[in-house]
């Protein structure tokens, strides 16, 4: 597959990173990221390439998904140092999706652009990392997220320091991606914006209204995120593409479990 015909590379040239109307794109998405700490590429995969992925993915996700369904409170930890199990801020809430795993989709578009080299120099550049690299788990370094109706994926914070997405669908209603930007750092925990989060009482909460073929960059270590829940009878899908600035990083078997279900490849 010839990634390059997938993108459009006239509005996004991450191709020539080195010339200056990359160079004028790398400053433009850095300072949307530190501005708002999400960064959004409306059209970056052509809608074309966007209603072949989906339908692609549709038997795969209606056949072949793993349910993730996860009672968790906003850490995705139960035991955090000197705070009580039964403190706000460690309320239970409930998420539920559908994960289709990197192994499950190798012969595709999104495969194909999660490996390829100037995709990765991209998100590199834009992270402020020397050197970014996929993961080398087939199961983990790309996933394919699907919610259905009343399915939501409720607020956390994520592990990794920033996250790629890029929506393939979205839903009747519902399914909008919702951000809270440093509401933590790693010096404060901020436990009481934490809980005036989780009462609905924060008033600097962003809604992004996405449409797909949006290739979406964000900081979610210490920004609380969430999408709230699904609407009608078409699926939110979208694609999570996870790097590192170190190789070889690998899910442990319990991870794989957790999250997909299974620990071993599809061959």
């Amino acid at each position: 597959m010839n990634v390059s015909r997938d993108i459009d590379l006239d509005k996004y040239p991450i191709h020539q990173l080195d010339s200056s109307i990359g160079l004028e794109l790398i400053d433009r998405s850095r300072s949307e990221l530190k501005t708002t700490g999400v960064l959004t590429l409306a059209g970056f995969l052509r809608r074309s390439v966007v209603e072949e992925c989906v339908a692609q993915l549709s038997p795969i996700i209606e056949n072949e998904s793993f349910v993730h369904n996860r009672e968790h409170n906003i850490y995705f930890d139960d035991q955090l140092d000197k705070v009580a199990a039964d403190a706000s801020v460690m309320a239970r809430m409930h998420t539920t999706s559908l994960t289709v795993c990197g192994d499950q989709i190798t012969s595709s578009v999104l495969w194909d652009l999660y490996q390829w080299q100037p995709m990765i120099e991209f998100i590199a550049a834009i992270v402020g990392k020397d050197r970014l690299y996929p993961m080398d788990d087939p199961l983990a370094g790309l996933n394919i997220k699907s919610m259905r109706n009343g399915d939501v994926t409720n607020w956390h914070f994520d592990r990794s320091e920033f996250t790629i997405t890029l929506l393939l669908q979205q839903p009747i209603s519902g399914g909008v991606f919702q951000v809270r930007r440093n509401l933590r750092s790693d010096g404060d925990p901020n436990y009481a914006g934490v809980e005036k989060l989780l009462e609905g009482e924060d008033r600097e909460v962003r809604s992004f209204h996405i449409e797909p073929g949006t290739l979406t960059v964000f900081q979610g270590k210490h920004s609380a995120h969430r999408v709230s829940p699904v609407s009608g009878g078409r699926r939110r899908i979208v694609a999570v593409f996870s790097y590192f600035d170190s190789p070889g990083v690998r899910f442990s078997d319990e991870d794989r479990i957790q999250f997909y279900g299974r620990s071993q490849v599809i061959n």
